[in-house]
C-alpha cells in the first residue's frame, strides 16, 4: 500500500487538521467594536453591536449574513441574450430572513470557520428562501449601493430602515475586501430606526497580515499557547492536535513542506499510531529552525517520541542533523528521537547524528522509521 493509499482511513484525520490547523484567525469578540471603528468604513460608524444572543432575532425585518471567499465558479454577469462567457472564481454574499433560520441549529451547513449560521444547509434544502450575489475579484466589478439595495429588496423584507441594512451590509463588503476578509457571518436586526449586528464573526487568512497593517495587532494579540507562539515567532508552522480527535497519537513529527509534513502523519497512521501534530518547518530548512522545531515538540505534553523526516532536495539534511543535535544538547531532552532523511546530504546527516554520542535511531527507509517511532511512542526509549 502506498503511503497515501489509504483515504477511507485518513478522512477523520484530514478532518481533524481542517478543524484545528487553519492559517486563519477572527477578531475577538470583545474586540469587534473597536475594530470596526478603527477600518474608517462610514457604512459602518452607526452600527451598535449586540453579542451572546444564541439565536437569530426572529422578526420580519433581520437578516442572516454570510460573506466568504467562495470556492465555486460562479457564471460572468451578462445580459439577457449576451454569450455566456466563462466562469469566474469570487467571493460571495449570502443572506436569509433570519426567521428561516429560527428552527435551525446555529453552526449546520459546511461551515469553514467557527461562526457558521446554517445558512449554507438553508441554501440547500430551501434554495427560495436564500438570496446571494457573486462578486468576480477584480477592482471594476464592486458591491456598489445600488446592488446593495437591490439585494435587501429581494429578500422581501418590509421594513422602513431597508435603506440602513442595506448601507450596513456593503460597508461589510467594503471590510471584506479591503482587508481580505475570509469569512464574515453576522445578524442584522433594526432596532429603533437603527441596526444591530448581532454576533459578529469576523475571519481573516493569517498570511494577509503583513499586507494589512489594520489586523496586525489584532493577530498579535489572538489567544495562544505559549509553545505554538514560539514555534510561530521562529517561523514553524506547528499546529498541536488535541488528543481526543481520531488519528491523534503520540508521535511528535516534523519536516520541511507542507506535503512531506502530511505525509509523513498519514505514514504513522498506516503503520498503527499517529501524529500528535503538524510541524513544517517553513521555507528554508536552516540549524536555527530545525533546534526550534524539535524544541518546540519536546515541550508539547502529549509527545512521547519525536520523528523527523526530511527529504533533501533543496532541503540540505546535514543542516537539519545539526540543529538537531543542538537542540538535545542545550536542553538535555530525552524523549526518543527518530530520524530518516534521504537525498542531499543524508550521509553526512548521518554522521553527525552518529558521532554525537547522543541516542537517535536513523533510518533510510520511512516506513521502517514510522513504526520506530510509534513504539518508541509506547516503549518510552528507543
Amino acid at each position: 500500500m502506498s503511503l497515501l493509499g489509504a483515504p477511507a482511513r485518513l478522512r477523520p484525520l484530514v478532518a481533524a487538521i481542517r478543524t484545528v490547523g487553519r492559517r486563519w484567525f477572527h477578531i475577538q469578540p470583545a474586540d469587534v467594536s473597536s475594530f470596526l471603528a478603527a477600518t474608517g468604513i462610514k457604512e459602518l460608524d452607526a452600527v451598535f453591536i449586540s453579542r451572546g444572543t444564541s439565536r437569530p432575532r426572529d422578526n420580519d425585518a433581520s437578516l442572516a449574513v454570510l460573506i466568504q471567499a467562495d470556492r465555486d465558479p460562479r457564471p460572468w454577469p451578462h445580459d439577457a441574450g449576451a454569450v455566456q462567457k466563462a466562469s469566474f472564481f469570487g467571493p460571495s454574499i449570502t443572506a436569509a430572513p433570519a426567521h428561516a433560520l429560527a428552527s435551525r441549529r446555529d453552526g449546520a451547513g459546511g461551515q469553514l470557520g467557527q461562526g457558521g449560521l446554517g445558512l449554507l444547509a438553508l441554501r440547500r434544502d430551501k434554495p427560495d428562501e436564500v438570496r446571494q450575489i457573486s462578486i468576480p475579484s477584480s477592482s471594476t466589478n464592486s458591491f456598489d449601493q445600488v446592488e446593495a439595495d437591490r439585494f435587501v429588496a429581494s429578500l422581501g423584507i418590509d421594513s422602513a430602515t431597508n435603506q440602513e441594512v442595506a448601507k450596513t451590509l456593503r460597508g461589510f463588503w467594503q471590510l471584506f475586501d479591503r482587508h481580505e476578509g475570509l469569512w464574515f457571518t453576522f445578524k442584522l436586526a433594526q432596532t429603533n430606526g437603527k441596526v444591530e449586528v448581532i454576533d459578529p464573526f469576523l475571519e481573516f487568512d493569517d498570511f494577509s497580515v503583513p499586507r494589512q497593517p489594520l489586523l496586525q495587532s489584532y493577530h498579535a494579540s489572538r489567544p495562544l499557547d505559549d509553545n505554538t507562539r514560539l514555534a510561530e515567532k521562529g517561523g514553524l508552522f506547528y499546529l498541536p492536535l488535541p488528543p481526543t480527535l481520531p488519528r491523534v497519537g503520540k508521535v511528535g513529527c516534523f519536516g520541511y513542506g507542507a506535503g512531506n509534513a502530511m505525509a509523513t502523519m498519514d505514514g504513522l497512521n498506516l503503520v498503527g499510531g499517529g501524529p500528535a501534530n503538524f510541524l513544517d518547518g517553513g521555507g528554508g530548512a536552516n540549524r536555527q529552525n530545525a533546534r526550534l522545531a524539535i524544541e518546540t515538540l519536546n515541550r508539547q505534553a502529549e509527545v512521547k517520541s519525536i520523528f523527523v523526516n526530511c527529504f533533501g532536495g533543496i532541503t540540505r539534511t546535514d543542516i537539519v542533523a545539526q540543529g538537531i543535535v543542538d537542540a538535545v544538547r542545550e536542553n538535555g531532552i530525552s524523549k526518543p528521537i527518530v530520524v530518516r532523511m534521504k537525498g542531499t546530504g543524508s550521509e553526512d546527516a548521518a554522521k553527525t547524528l552518529r558521532e554525537s554520542g547522543l541516542e537517535f535511531a536513523f533510518h533510510d527507509d520511512f516506513r521502517e522509521a514510522a513504526a520506530h517511532a510509534v513504539r518508541a511512542a509506547e516503549d518510552g526509549h528507543l
